[in-house]
């Protein structure tokens, strides 16, 4: 079961604390970038992590291996929407909340980075795939998804479960 396969979360002042090391463990074991920042705060999030790895699955290598949207980012927005989305349809004040947070934590990644797009950060043609998991067989996409990784994860930090 996937829950074996997770790092001990680091423990700060008696609460359970993921990192972004934590969430390298994840990537390193073969999750996605999706895959990892979610199933890194799952937890604190109120879903198991099993259920974040497959929620999560179609989003690494920016949406399916298609190097669109960051499948870090994606994963950062996924954790804004477990923590302030809606569970009642006409609950608007959550949605508002979940697309607030959601925007900032685009606005942060496109100020550092200049886009949210996985293709034009690896500067690549979009579609022009370079196989499953691009960043396990090329060492320079590897350092690369290792920072944004990273990066997504300090988001999730500071702008949802700091809040």
């Amino acid at each position: 079961m996937l829950k074996k396969r997770l790092p001990p979360a680091a423990k700060t002042g008696g609460q359970h604390m993921k990192t972004a090391d934590d969430a390298m463990k994840l990537h390193a074991q073969g999750f996605n970038c999706a895959q990892s920042v979610v199933a890194n705060y799952a937890e604190e999030l109120g879903l198991e992590p099993m259920q974040a790895t497959r929620i999560s699955e179609c989003f690494g290598g920016g949406i399916c291996g298609n190097e669109r949207l960051c499948g870090a980012v994606s994963g950062a927005l996924m954790c804004a929407g477990l923590q302030f989305g809606r569970t009642v349809g006409d609950d608007t004040a959550s949605r508002q909340k979940a697309r607030d947070v959601g925007n900032e934590i685009l606005q942060a990644f496109l100020q550092k980075h200049g886009t949210c797009e996985c293709h034009v950060m690896l500067d690549r043609e979009a579609g022009t795939r370079l196989g499953p998991d691009p960043t396990r067989s090329h060492a320079p996409f590897a350092a690369h998804c290792e920072g944004v990784i990273r990066d997504a994860c300090a988001l999730v930090e500071k702008l949802v479960l700091a809040r």
